[in-house]
């Protein structure tokens, strides 16, 4: 504790002059909020992937911390922030926790928890990035899709920041704390497709740019919420489509991604669910899905919809059916392995209800923060494991592995 002191010390004298002007958290995020740089190129990492460059965005990590006398300093760190969810054997949220009651481990090295928040505390501010598609076959739920997420902006704490992004690869908006500008601009892309002016269906692209250009080392709790159908899933690197121009990274390289930025994805689904149902379900489903294709298709070039003229053979429903199954099995992959989840949006109603459960499930969690027994950055896989002492029959959710990426020379 003593070695703790001489070093904050030190750090402070060191760093007296940004102490001065930044006094408290909100002061931090609101600088970093204005400090954050216009994006005018967003998605030209898109065409870099795949070459060997040096990746500047976790290079000299500067973070806030809070000294014990209550002084906020930034200091050259590699803190690592887990955020978890913990369920006791009914599935029930415990609550009530604290910074003793966790074990964490790295690479099987026992960790020393250095900070501790409750997920709806504002110590730890939240940078969350939005990626709505609203590409022609999601017509039905952007209306209240766009609503849902209005109401969660407006129940973001004063010092989260957020950014939207569309599946044109577009930066809607930047990040911003101005939650007044934020809904603006969700309406904008409401109108727009409620015009008929609709995405185009680069979801995995928006994806890979956010996670490659949105966030800064200083973005400690990096979230987010991914609402599509992942039908350019067929465009990744390595899936075997033949009449698809293919992108030049893979499923793995955007997971691979996840674990540098250290971000947690929370996936919504709109449509029918498809994973877990039995395969008479899914071809139901599938012409069900068919059909809202087309009525959103017969709607958008305004002309009647007929769905008595829709003609599908078995072998091709089947087809459907499977097409539907691997998309959604791929959205949801991508958030079990951060530590989120996945929702699906069947009716345009639960739209409200989901991003509710989301803004909850970020609330609820408990944020662990520590500084790894081993801080060389070295590009390796690390695997986290996080513990409650005492209660084995616990299930903590959340990352399960990360990388430590390189510093810039």
């Amino acid at each position: 504790m003593r070695n703790k002191r001489i070093f904050y010390s030190i750090t402070v004298v060191f760093c007296i002059c940004f102490v001065f002007t930044n006094s408290s958290i909100t002061g931090l995020a609101q600088s970093a909020d204005n400090e954050k740089p216009e994006m005018k190129n967003f998605g030209a990492s898109l065409e870099k992937i795949g070459k060997k460059n040096k990746d500047k965005t976790d290079s000299k990590a500067l973070n806030t911390v809070n000294a014990e006398d209550g002084e906020i300093i930034r200091i050259e760190t590699t803190l690592i922030i887990n955020d978890v969810l913990v369920s006791d054997e009914k599935g029930n949220t415990v609550k009530g926790l604290n910074k003793d009651d966790f074990i964490v481990k790295e690479d099987g090295e026992l960790q020393e928890v250095e900070v501790f928040s409750l997920g709806d505390g504002e110590t730890i501010p939240r940078s969350i990035v939005l990626i709505i598609d609203y590409s022609q076959s999601q017509l039905p739920y952007i209306k209240t899709s766009v609503e849902a997420a209005k109401v969660l902006v407006d129940k973001l704490n004063p010092k989260d920041r957020m950014a939207i992004v569309t599946d044109d690869v577009e930066l809607l908006q930047n990040f911003t704390a101005d939650k007044t500008l934020l809904k603006e601009k969700l309406e904008s892309l409401k109108m727009n497709a409620l015009s008929g002016k609709v995405g185009r269906s680069l979801q995995y692209s928006a994806l890979m740019a956010a996670l490659n250009e949105m966030f800064r080392a200083e973005d400690l709790r990096p979230i987010i919420i991914f609402q599509t159908d992942g039908d350019q899933l067929y465009q990744l690197k390595g899936e075997k489509v033949n009449h698809l121009t293919q992108i030049n990274f893979s499923s793995g390289d955007i997971l691979t991604a996840t674990e540098k930025r250290r971000a947690t994805v929370y996936t919504i689904i709109p449509g029918l669910r498809f994973i877990g149902m039995p395969e008479d379900e899914r071809l139901k489903r599938a012409r069900m899905n068919l059909e809202s294709d087309v009525k959103a298709s017969a709607e958008l070039r305004k002309i009647a919809f007929q769905p008595a003229n829709i003609k599908v053979t078995g072998k091709a429903l089947k087809l459907r059916a499977a097409t539907y199954h691997q998309q959604q099995s791929a959205i949801a992959e991508i958030a079990k392995f951060t530590g989120g989840w996945t929702d699906f949006l069947e009716q345009p109603e639960q739209a409200d209800k989901i991003y509710s459960e989301i803004l909850s499930g970020m609330n609820l969690r408990y944020v662990i923060g520590y500084y790894p027994t081993n801080p060389a950055r070295d590009e390796r896989i690390r695997k986290v494991k996080i513990e409650v002492r005492n209660h084995p029959e616990y299930v903590v959710s959340g990352r399960g592995s990360y990388i430590l990426s390189a510093k810039e020379k």
